[in-house]
C-alpha cells in the first residue's frame, strides 16, 4: 500500500516517516529526545548532499552548480544542438546523452518521428556524444548512469507516452517503461496504463514505487 502525504515529512534513521503535522513535534520528541530544526534536517537529505557535491562556490546558501552530464529527449535536443552549433561550439565539455523517449514530430527537416532521431544520431557522432536507443536501453542506461554519477544504491526512472497526443499503434498512449536498479541489478517493467495524462503519470509513479518495494522485500 502506498500513502501519499499532503505535507512535508521527517525521515527517521532512513526508515520511518513522520508526516509534518500538528502532532509531529510530540512524535519527534518521543523518538529522538529532541525536535530538530528543519534547516538542519534539510542538510541530511539526499538532494542537499547531491547539490553540495556539485557546488563549486564557498557558500552553502548561494550555490554554483557544475553538472557532470546532460540528458535530453527528442523534443529538446534539436534546439539545444542548433543553439550550440550557432554559438560555435565544436565539442560538448561534458557527457551528453540523447534519448528517444517521445513520439514527437521533428522540429527540423521533416514531419515523422525518425527524422529527429536521425538528426540526433548524426549530431552525436559529430560532437562525440552518446545516443541511446528507445525504451529499455533508455531506461537501462539512464539508471546506470544516474547511479554512477550520484553513487546511490537505488535508482528509478520512467519513460512513456502520457498523452493526450503522441501515441501510435506500436506505442499507444499509456505505454510506460519503468527501470529500477538496486545495487548491481536492473529490472525493466512494461505497463499499459489507462486514464488522462495526470492519471497515467500518477499510476506510473505508483507502479514504480510498488515494484521497488517488491524488489526490496
Amino acid at each position: 500500500m502506498i500513502t501519499l502525504l499532503q505535507n512535508g515529512a521527517w525521515l527517521l534513521n532512513g526508515q520511518e516517516i513522520v508526516e509534518d503535522t500538528a502532532d509531529s513535534t510530540a512524535i519527534l520528541n518521543s523518538k529522538l529526545g529532541y525536535v530538530p530544526e528543519k534547516k538542519d534536517a534539510a542538510t541530511q537529505t539526499m538532494a542537499y548532499n547531491i547539490l553540495q557535491a556539485h557546488n563549486t562556490s564557498d557558500s552553502k546558501e548561494h550555490l554554483k552548480i557544475k553538472f557532470d552530464k546532460m540528458t535530453s529527449h527528442d523534443i529538446t535536443f534539436v534546439g539545444i544542438i542548433q543553439t550550440a552549433r550557432a554559438s560555435g561550439l565544436e565539442k560538448f565539455p561534458i557527457p551528453y546523452v540523447l534519448t528517444n523517449c517521445h513520439n514527437s514530430l521533428c522540429a527540423v527537416g521533416g514531419t515523422i518521428n525518425e527524422d529527429d532521431h536521425m538528426f540526433g544520431l548524426t549530431c552525436a557522432k559529430r560532437y562525440g556524444g552518446m545516443y541511446v536507443p528507445p525504451h529499455q536501453a533508455v531506461i537501462h542506461q539512464f539508471a546506470r548512469e544516474m547511479l554512477a554519477g550520484l553513487k546511490t544504491d537505488i535508482g528509478i526512472s520512467t519513460t512513456g507516452i502520457a498523452g493526450p497526443g503522441g501515441g501510435s499503434k506500436d506505442k499507444p498512449v499509456g505505454l510506460v517503461y519503468i527501470g529500477i536498479k538496486v545495487k548491481d541489478e536492473v529490472k525493466i517493467f512494461r505497463r499499459e496504463l489507462k486514464g488522462d495524462r495526470n492519471k497515467i503519470r500518477q499510476r506510473a509513479m505508483r507502479h514504480a514505487l510498488y515494484n521497488l518495494l517488491k524488489i526490496l522485500k
